[in-house]
């Protein structure tokens, strides 16, 4: 069975599900002023794959891997042009947000 929770406006709970597509105003990674579609892929080993085309050329591009199975995705604009997971430790509850720049640079918050 494919699963996609939607949490609010904040983000999106990816969980057995081969492919989503997101869309919204902080999905525009080319900076054209258009959001792009955006697939997010769950891989064989459960980590989450990229990819956008652009609104404006048509252009398909690949943002590399971030999160995994499960955690919550949020699309928006973390200082830049950016890709956002939030993740909750199951034994803790503790809440870690991981943001990666478009150089590949990925930040973790805690």
């Amino acid at each position: 069975m494919r699963v996609a929770k939607l949490f609010l406006v904040v983000g999106l709970s990816l969980t057995n599900c081969q492919n989503l597509f997101a869309a919204s105003a902080q999905s525009d990674f080319d900076e054209d002023g258009k959001s792009e579609l955006t697939l997010i892929t769950i891989n064989d080993n459960n980590s989450l794959s990229w990819n956008s085309k652009s609104a404006q050329s048509g252009v398909a591009a690949s943002h590399g891997n971030l999160g995994k199975s499960g955690d919550h995705v949020v699309m928006g604009n973390w200082n830049g042009l950016s890709l956002g997971i939030i993740k909750e430790d199951e034994d803790t509850g503790k809440v870690t947000w991981k943001v990666k720049d478009m150089n590949g640079v990925v930040k973790t918050l805690e």
